[in-house]
């Protein structure tokens, strides 16, 4: 186990690089840094989106790097993301890291089939 102050001294790693060094990251084509830092931003809007809600806030949104948003929306008092925007999620990542999604229609069927069959708790 690391003591707490090792832990403290350690720096917070961004979501897609934390397997890589400062100097592998650096050493990577700039296209790849960008890509990275693109799906580190959209990560983070996942993760802080439903935080910190103004009381008359019902929508945030998210302009992904292909022109298309990506929104959370508070209804009934829980957060939402709609299946569609995350097929715009996944999409988005692939293309980043140069997989572009060849049959997006199947894309499609396969991730709305892998929600529904996704249960609560």
């Amino acid at each position: 186990m690391y003591s707490q102050q090792h832990a403290a001294a350690m720096a917070p790693q961004k979501p897609e690089t934390f397997m890589l060094s400062t100097e592998a990251q650096q050493a990577l084509p700039h296209d790849a840094q960008v890509a990275l830092q693109q799906v580190d931003n959209l990560k983070y809007f996942l993760i802080s989106a439903p935080v910190d809600w103004q009381p008359d806030q019902y929508i945030r949104r998210f302009l992904l790097p292909t022109g298309e948003y990506v929104s959370c929306v508070l209804w009934n008092n829980l957060f939402h993301i709609s299946g569609t925007d995350i097929v715009r999620c996944l999409s988005f990542r692939f293309q980043a890291f140069g997989r572009p999604v060849k049959n997006s229609k199947k894309f499609e069927e396969g991730i709305f089939s892998d929600l529904r069959n996704l249960k609560s708790g």
